[in-house]
């Protein structure tokens, strides 16, 4: 018994099943040597999907997907990459998530953040509830980017005013890099700036 193939069956199953169960028709092409493992129609719009297994670290707190490809002969197996002409999004699965992930988004593998990290937020993380299935088919159906918490997450609040969230971008266009600076300070020193208590918005743990 191949344990990898089955895992990658049942990640490939799962993928289907996410897509028929919110109505999305899926088709599964007929040659094996396609990059891609199904497509998908939204709204009337094919893309092309390739479904990958991915493994959970628990002390890390991240789920790991490789994103390559592999070809042996009798001399050496060789491993590739995908390119945005053969692939679209890739989807993974963790318990009863299902993600897709946009190919532009993707190297050679790709880390989805579970847990929050003890060291805080850093610009580099994909925070995995970001690519939660629903999520990114909002962003393909309305053909806006993908909200991600890192661009959500700055949360002001008084005690004559209800909380206010803020993205990156509102918070650019009232203060400049050093007053933003600023306010992150007080997030950790738990105190006001520019007439305001701050702090984050909770981590999305799945």
């Amino acid at each position: 018994m191949d344990s990898t193939l089955i895992r990658g069956d049942v990640n490939e199953l799962q993928c289907i099943l996410d897509f028929q169960k919110r109505g999305y028709y899926c088709s599964i092409p007929f040659s094996g040597s396609c990059r891609y493992d199904l497509i998908v129609d939204i709204n009337d719009k094919l893309y092309k999907i390739q479904c990958k297994a991915s493994s959970y670290s628990e002390d890390e707190g991240v789920l790991k997907m490789s994103a390559t490809r592999s070809t042996t002969n009798t001399q050496k197996t060789t491993k590739y990459t995908y390119s945005e002409k053969e692939v679209d999004y890739f989807y993974t699965s963790w318990k009863e998530y299902g993600f897709l992930i946009p190919i532009g988004e993707v190297s050679t593998e790709k880390y989805l953040r579970i847990k929050s990290p003890k060291k805080g937020i850093q610009s580099t993380m994909s925070i995995a509830s970001d690519y939660l299935i629903d999520n990114v088919i909002q962003s393909i159906i309305t053909q806006t980017p993908i909200k991600k918490y890192s661009d959500n997450r700055f949360i002001s609040y008084s005690d004559l005013e209800e909380e206010k969230l803020w993205t990156t971008e509102e918070l650019k266009q009232k203060f400049d890099d050093r007053q933003i600076r600023y306010i992150k300070e007080s997030i950790a020193k738990n105190k006001m700036a520019y007439n305001y208590y701050w702090k984050y918005k909770e981590f999305p743990v799945l």
